[in-house]
Order: structure tokens, then sequence, then C-alpha cells
């Protein structure tokens, strides 16, 4: 990978730490009792705003695909920094974030 986009809220919106992050993110996910959805989800709408606001939220949507497999995850989320008319697509490599990268299935 050679054009990775830095993260832009780490340390803000969620620990900038793995660590804490990863302990955040599994005290979400251990509270979260979701009712079970029998079948396929082939979507999934959960808020991003920062973690102490939305994580336990969140939490209670990704815990419903604990157990599934997805080859090709894609994420739809708003411009914070300016207006305009379309979609973004980030011509790099990877997202880092506090535990690694994700790579982008272009």
């Amino acid at each position: 990978m050679y054009s990775i986009r830095p993260p832009a809220v780490a340390g803000s919106f969620y620990p900038e730490n793995e660590t804490l992050l990863r302990r955040q993110v599994d005290e979400f996910l251990a509270r979260a009792n979701p009712r079970p959805i029998e079948g396929r989800i082939r979507a999934l709408i959960a808020p991003h705003a920062g973690y102490i606001y939305s994580g336990r939220t969140a939490a209670f949507a990704y815990k419903l695909l604990a157990g599934r497999r997805y080859e090709t995850v894609i994420v739809i989320a708003p411009s914070h920094y300016a207006a305009f008319s379309g979609v973004s697509l980030y011509p790099g490599d990877g997202y880092r974030l506090p535990g690694g990268v994700i790579p982008i299935d272009k």
C-alpha cells in the first residue's frame, strides 16, 4: 500500500490509542443486546458521531454482524467540511486507524 489516508478525528471522536479504542469498542459491544435478525443482512445503518455520543447505539447495529462474513463493505458518509454535489471517493489504498490499515477494495 502506498497511499494511506491518516485518521482525521482520532483523539477527538474516538481514542487515538489502539488499546483504549479496543477497550471502548469491546465495552460497547458487550453491553449491546439487539434482537436477532434471521436471514442475510444486506444493509446496516449506524451512527458515526463521536463514540461517547453514538458508540452504544452503533454497537447495537454492529453486534448484529457478529458471526457473519462479508467480502466487501461499502461505507457511505457525509462530508463534514465541504458541501458538494455527488460523492467523494478516496483514490488511495487504505484508511489508517489506531489499530492498523483497512485496505480499500478498488
